[in-house]
């Protein structure tokens, strides 16, 4: 399943840019950032660290994932405690 940048851009606006691998995303916007793979959000930053899904999705994702944080400073988050998050800066 194939997702591009005008997908990401259609289901969740905000600025999207492609990060390395065809299929993850980080779309910002003026005061968080999401980390989407294909069309599910992993990982958000409002602040400081990103904070990344501790859900296991496919050996894709996962090694997206491993690659996103390699040298970057993040915390790891339940999925659904993840979308909370997602959901409140939504609203503001």
């Amino acid at each position: 399943m194939s997702v591009t940048k005008k997908d990401i851009q259609a289901r969740f606006g905000g600025k999207v840019e492609q990060v390395g691998s065809k299929q993850l995303f980080v779309v910002t916007y003026p005061t968080y950032k999401l980390l989407v793979s294909y069309r599910t959000v992993v990982g958000y930053r409002s602040q400081g660290s990103w904070l990344l899904t501790t859900a296991k999705y496919s050996t894709t994702t996962s090694k997206q994932l491993t690659q996103f944080s390699h040298g970057k400073t993040i915390g790891w988050i339940e999925q659904e405690h993840l979308e909370e998050l997602v959901r409140a800066a939504q609203c503001n």
